[in-house]
């Protein structure tokens, strides 16, 4: 198992199903007084195996974001890129994607920033061209 992370009282962790020979993502209600775990969800896209790394992460508007991350000299599928997926949960439709082409590239988790985490110049920033716009009516120009 990877990437376990808990909000509330939901669990969602990367299950790499070493025994089923499946990989997967899976999401549980844990009812910690009664020693309890639900099983809610599960997405596993067409189907992958990779025994080692990954992570999946909870997204704004019921998306998920999925590590499909490999490591070309530990895989189980050697020369599968790593490959980094957004899951809408409720059609299981993947609604974005990244493909490390290098199968030698390699992950162990990924994070979904947005853009002005990254970089603050206005080309890339909707914030920060919404404050240039400011400043320039401030000033006049």
């Amino acid at each position: 198992q990877h990437g376990l992370d808990f909000s509330g009282d939901q669990l969602i962790v990367y299950d790499n199903g070493t025994r089923r020979h499946s990989s997967r993502v899976a999401m549980y209600t844990i009812d910690t007084s009664a020693r309890v775990a639900t099983f809610d969800w599960t997405w596993a896209g067409d189907g992958w195996f990779e025994t080692i790394l990954g992570d999946a992460d909870w997204l704004p508007d019921e998306h998920v974001l999925v590590n499909r991350a490999h490591s070309e000299c530990l895989s189980s599928e050697p020369g599968v890129p790593n490959q980094i997926w957004e899951v809408d949960k409720g059609t299981g439709e993947i609604v974005w994607s990244l493909t490390l082409d290098d199968v030698w590239e390699a992950s162990y988790r990924a994070e979904r920033v947005g853009s002005c985490t990254l970089w603050q110049d206005a080309q890339y920033c909707e914030t920060t061209q919404l404050r240039l716009a400011e400043l320039a009516d401030l000033l006049g120009t």
